[in-house]
């Protein structure tokens, strides 16, 4: 079990996303400040932090995030990140917040007394934990309202990043959650790129491929794979190929059942397998790619999990195709495009911590960056998100932006 410290904010994110950030104070830092604390939804509260000695031991974030009221600690969430990469990312921020990568897939404790419960993998937990946090009932085998896999988490996430909005594709301007984006991610097709899977396809082909209606593509036969449950990824992915959860557990998709669900974001799955796609998220991508200069500029390591994958171009109906990648950034111009967001409860978005944290386009998440070599660098860029300034509708809003909400 990891103890996180109870001096710095405290989250609980997702294990698998380590590219979605979140905030929380810096461990050892001579800064004062506020402290956030994460869990796939996690708690964030107002404080001074201690000086230490020695450099603390890195935090994680939990996927709901409990915010810390005056005088109280917090833990950070993104002090801690996917536990399964070995990473807890570190962002130096103004008022002494970091910017801290996912946590990992262990038990984890983020208040000193109580809220120990089990790290959500992937944002659509993470969120559930957070639900669970304001004391509704999961249902199931939760173990009744305000319990999230059995465990007491009431009062324990304060907000969870979430890389898919829990609306789908219809925007609501209502709802007991608020969804508020701080970075544009795409999601593409990764090829083993030592195969013969062409580097370039169209929507259609993709889709026919994962309705299992066709097993080649270009001539090269193609083995679709699925990413684990509770994926906002997955999600994402499923709700482009017009398939869902249901379906594939009546067997009606016959092609995405034959093989294990894999880690979202960790091309390990292609490894030997030339023929096998997986759907992989373009900001995990570049974040995976940025390792020395993540680490030399954040002192957050970050774990290259890309292996033999290689991001395909997509051509949307009528469009020529696009890349994901343009220039080693998000395109956010993709035609298979998300916002990502952190998400809090509505009733808390005048709470001074989360208000400085995530509303408005000055906001920390909005604004933190970090000095490379004289020239600063958005810290929403740098771990491999494009980073929007204006809103084009809900679903492809400005960074900050709270009109968007849902009521799970």
């Amino acid at each position: 079990m990891r103890n996180v410290s109870s001096h710095a904010v405290s989250a609980v994110g997702t294990a698998a996303d380590d590219s979605f950030r979140l905030f929380c104070h810096q461990k050892g830092s001579k800064h004062e400040g506020p402290h956030l604390r994460q869990g796939g939804g996690g708690r964030l509260r107002r404080g001074t932090r201690r000086r230490h000695g020695r450099h603390p031991g890195r935090r994680r974030p939990v996927a709901g995030h409990r915010l810390p009221r005056p005088g109280r600690r917090r833990l950070g969430h993104h002090p801690g990140r996917d536990e399964r990469s070995g990473q807890c990312h570190r962002l130096r921020r103004r008022q002494g917040h970091r910017l801290l990568g996912r946590p990992g897939t262990e038990t984890v404790k983020v208040k000193a007394a109580g809220c120990t419960l089990n790290r959500p993998n992937g944002s659509g937990n993470g969120r559930r934990a957070l639900r669970a946090a304001v004391g509704e009932n999961l249902g199931g085998t939760n173990g009744g309202p305000g319990f999230y896999e059995g465990a007491d988490v009431r009062n324990c996430i304060d907000y969870a990043r979430s890389s898919s909005y829990g609306g789908g594709s219809t925007p609501s301007s209502t709802g007991n959650y608020t969804y508020i984006p701080f970075g544009v991610d795409a999601v593409s097709l990764a090829v083993n790129q030592n195969g013969d899977l062409p580097f370039n396809m169209s929507f259609a082909q993709i889709q026919r491929v994962y309705k299992c209606f066709d097993t080649s593509i270009a001539g090269n036969p193609v083995q679709p794979r699925t990413i684990q449950a509770g994926s906002g990824t997955w999600e994402f992915w499923m709700s482009k190929m017009q398939i869902n959860e249901t379906e594939i557990g009546l067997g009606d998709y016959p092609c995405l059942t034959g093989l294990p669900r894999t880690q979202e974001h960790d091309g390990s799955a292609l490894t030997g397998n030339l023929t096998h796609v997986v759907p992989f998220s373009s900001g995990q991508f570049v974040a995976q790619s940025n390792v020395t200069a993540i680490s030399n500029l954040t002192s957050v390591p970050v774990t290259d999990r890309r292996g033999a994958a290689r991001l395909v171009g997509i051509s949307m109906p009528g469009q020529a195709v696009q890349q994901p990648l343009v220039g080693g950034t998000t395109n956010p111009n993709f035609g298979l495009r998300r916002d990502v967001y952190n998400v809090v409860p509505t009733a808390k978005l005048t709470d001074p911590t989360i208000a400085a944290t995530f509303v408005g386009p000055n906001s920390a998440v909005c604004t933190a960056s970090v000095n490379d070599g004289g020239t600063n660098r958005n810290v929403v860029q740098l771990f491999g998100f494009g980073l929007r300034t204006t809103t084009l509708d809900d679903l492809n809003a400005a960074c900050g932006y709270t009109n968007l909400r849902f009521n799970s």
